[in-house]
């Protein structure tokens, strides 16, 4: 006995049955009379558990804190406390599946993209029908939004089914910087080597056995097949189509995704191509833009052979300060000049073919200034052929 309403009903089965008083009762329970007389003022929530109870049903592999965000979206003004509370007092549970174990190794982050478009990832997924054919299912993902560009289901993918899939894809959206793919020989084979080669796209190859280089896809595999594959018995390929589709649209606009705060994909994809517009609609010589103090913008100047010598500058009032640092290839320096006077001195073929810099859109008056005082003070140490550049 160790929740209050159970030692109330022992307090209840006493006095009914020994006929025990009140306060014998409770010291024999030994809880007080002012536990064993409180009732909960809280207020019923039939509707709510109806509801959590109603989602359960419609998305089975959902848990508690999914639900509890579908919930908000519909308006409950409940925390995620209630949420469980309810979810448990109604018997409802996910079984987890049992994950096979995977021996220590060290652990390393992916890197990730910077915008929408700028790298997906691909992979394929096998299931059956309920007559035994065997069916696979391409799956396409942008790593930057999670969101899942294509599935494509048959009983074969060939490479020039891919290409299919990836043209098809090219004039809807366009096409990524880079592919990460492992070594299937859909993927290594020829005709989509020819295809990334003419479109400009990099096919990015995982180490073999290495499945974690590629845990966007491998992620997205494992929640397609535990909310979709596992839940469904598909009787034609025409109805695992029509499954698999439907699931796709829903995993897009509605589920909610932790790794993005909870937001679906397509949302997040908008928001990210929003931030994107609005720092691209500042130009360098708008005005727009309050003057702060001691702002910090950095100053890159991109060399042949992946040299890059990096300025990063300081501003006040009283204007242009000097560089705080001077950074070359990750390594600090002490000086510009001398840092370019080296370069050419080991390797006379060097030259600035570039010049970028990096600035926060509030500091996007200070932009014009600080590019025309750099590019004059940069005229001393440049050759002429570089100074057309600058």
């Amino acid at each position: 006995m160790v929740s209050p309403q159970v030692r109330r009903q022992a307090v209840d089965a006493l006095r009914e049955e020994r006929g025990f008083g009140v306060t014998r009762a409770c010291g024999l329970v030994m809880i007080s009379r002012s536990l064993y007389g409180y009732r909960s003022r809280r207020p019923v929530a039939e509707s709510l558990r109806e509801r959590i109870c109603e989602l359960a049903g419609e998305k089975r592999r959902y848990g508690y804190r999914r639900i509890h965000v579908l919930l908000r979206r519909e308006g409950w003004g409940v925390n995620r406390k209630r949420t469980y509370r309810l979810y448990r007092e109604a018997g409802l549970m996910v079984r987890r599946r049992k994950r096979k174990r995977i021996g220590l190794f060290e652990r390393k982050p992916l890197p990730k993209p910077s915008t929408v478009n700028r790298s997906w990832s691909m992979d394929f997924v096998s299931d059956g029908l309920c007559d035994g054919r065997r069916m696979r299912v391409l799956a396409i993902v942008d790593d930057y939004s999670r969101e899942c560009l294509a599935l494509e289901v048959d009983t074969s993918i060939t490479g020039k089914r891919v290409v299919a899939v990836l043209e098809r894809l090219a004039d809807l959206r366009g096409l990524p910087l880079s592919i990460t793919v492992d070594h299937g020989p859909e993927f290594e084979g020829q005709v989509l080597d020819a295809w990334a080669y003419r479109s400009g796209v990099r096919l990015s190859f995982i180490r073999p056995g290495k499945p974690v280089e590629n845990a966007y896809i491998e992620s997205f595999n494992g929640r397609f097949r535990d909310e979709r594959l596992n839940e469904h018995w598909f009787v034609t390929m025409t109805h695992a189509r029509r499954a698999i589709e439907t699931w796709r649209i829903e995993y897009n606009t509605e589920r909610p995704h932790s790794s993005l705060g909870d937001l679906t994909p397509e949302e997040y994809a908008k928001n990210g191509s929003a931030r994107m517009k609005e720092t691209e609609s500042l130009t360098s010589d708008s005005s727009s833009g309050p003057y702060q103090k001691g702002c910090h913008l950095t100053l890159t100047l991109f060399l042949q052979h992946t040299q890059r010598l990096t300025f990063v500058i300081c501003a006040d009032r009283d204007g242009w300060r000097s560089p705080l640092s001077f950074v070359l290839n990750g390594v600090g320096c002490k000086d510009a000049s001398e840092s370019l006077e080296s370069l050419r001195r080991g390797d006379g073929q060097n030259a600035i073919h570039d010049l970028q810099l990096q600035f926060r859109p509030e500091y996007c008056s200070l932009m014009r200034g600080a590019r025309v005082a750099w590019r004059n003070s940069l005229h001393r140490i440049c050759t002429k052929s570089e100074r057309r550049i600058l």
